[in-house]
């Protein structure tokens, strides 16, 4: 059994990162807390062929633009209304719509899509496909590959 964060060592401990139980080797097993030492001798996982060194890791969620705040403001400033007026017309509270603009909260995705009709902009920009490279070469993904370890 190999690693299930790295992929590349057999797999020696099961520790607990974050309430997950992993088998890991003993390089890794420094990123959590040592449950037992597996007392495995044979293997019996099944032999992997695939070679690509490279995956896609696609999320299928629209994200809030960065700059959404200044957006709203240049379109509210281009269509000559306030915070106030635009409150008006989205039936939400003044104070509400002020703190959006001002990039203090983000809007939640019911307002997003009110405030995106009524002034004629996109708030929400489709989730990219990420291209994860492999750490072990072999064509498994780990959780090594997709996480990033906090420096102790």
């Amino acid at each position: 059994m190999k690693c299930e964060l790295c992929g590349k060592k057999k797999a020696v401990y099961k520790i607990m990162i974050e309430g997950a139980e992993l088998d890991v080797c003993e390089k890794c097993a420094k990123h959590g807390k040592i449950i037992s030492r597996i007392e495995s001798e044979y293997d019996l996982s099944l032999p992997n062929h695939s070679f690509k060194s490279e995956i896609k890791i696609e999320t299928d969620d629209d994200e809030l633009v960065a700059d959404y705040a200044k957006r709203i403001q240049k379109a509210c400033s281009k269509l000559g209304i306030s915070h106030h007026v635009l409150a008006e017309r989205l039936n939400e509270k003044e104070s509400y719509i002020e703190r959006i603009m001002h990039g203090k909260i983000e809007p939640d995705e019911k307002t997003v899509h009110k405030i995106e009709r009524e002034l004629h902009i996109r708030l929400l920009e489709s989730a990219r496909t990420n291209a994860v490279k492999l750490s072990n070469g072999l064509g498994d993904i780990t959780l090594g590959d997709v996480i990033q370890f906090d420096k102790k």
